[in-house]
């Protein structure tokens, strides 16, 4: 082997030796930024993170990101970023909410719909009373993921799920809540349906009922761009036919709507 060679690893193996024993690679500080201030950051943080002296190179994310998790349900993810010398910045990715989430106690009453979708099928039966709250409430991002209180200010939708005990970092079901974001967004968005109110929305098993101008039930198993692109015909005609609408419930082939009693 050339001399130069080994008085290259030489050289390379004391000045890693003199680093480490230095603990210059140590982590010594740690900066913590967000992108905005919905997720807030308490004192102590810092603490909780668990790094501090710990070599820069072989910092865990993935564990980092569960420590802060634990003490800050808000945070979705993170980045982190070495400066030497023994220097780490973590980066937060807040959640960002779909909705207010409160469980409601289902009721069973003669006030319950029974909605035809054709001749030849049965009935359908779903309670469309309006939900009657019940326990605490939390904001929830698409995922379903609970992450944090109810702020008054928030102008986003309330969703209510049937009865169960709900707590902060508890996951809701990921794809029903998916569904249920696509079609706030799409609600949103359309010229037509944008005025639609999501205040008080209702889950129950796949379905979601909207109650707004009229009552609109969607079905999270089918098509939700299919079914609201129905709601938009549906709702143009009876503008223009001059007619009130009480209920549209888009989850059967041939969409089911009931008009109110003409005058």
């Amino acid at each position: 082997m050339n001399k130069f060679v080994i008085i290259f690893l030489l050289l390379t193996l004391t000045l890693s030796l003199v680093i480490w024993q230095l603990g210059i690679l140590n982590i010594q500080e740690i900066h913590i930024t967000i992108k905005d201030d919905s997720c807030i950051v308490p004192d102590g943080t810092k603490n909780q993170i668990k790094v501090m002296g710990q070599n820069i190179l072989f910092v865990d994310k993935k564990d980092i990101l569960l420590n802060l998790q634990r003490v800050i349900p808000c945070i979705k993810d993170i980045t982190i970023s070495p400066e030497f010398p023994g220097k780490l910045r973590i980066s937060i990715i807040p959640r960002v909410p779909m909705a207010v989430v409160q469980s409601f106690r289902p009721v069973i009453s003669p006030d319950i719909k029974t909605l035809e979708a054709s001749q030849s099928s049965s009935s359908a039966l779903i309670d469309t009373s309006p939900p009657q709250p019940s326990g605490k409430v939390f904001l929830a991002d698409n995922d379903g993921f609970l992450f944090g209180s109810y702020v008054k200010e928030d102008i986003i939708p309330n969703l209510f799920i049937e009865e169960q005990d709900l707590k902060i970092n508890m996951q809701l079901d990921k794809i029903n809540l998916n569904k249920t974001a696509q079609a706030f967004k799409l609600l949103s968005s359309s010229p037509v349906l944008k005025n639609i109110n999501l205040t008080d929305v209702k889950l129950i098993g796949q379905s979601l009922i909207i109650f707004a101008q009229y009552k609109v039930i969607l079905s999270l198993q089918k098509d939700i761009p299919l079914q609201l692109a129905s709601l938009q015909l549906i709702t143009e005609k009876a503008k223009i036919d001059g007619r009130l609408i009480e209920v549209v419930d888009t989850r059967f082939n041939k969409p089911v709507v009931v008009y109110a009693p003409k005058k």
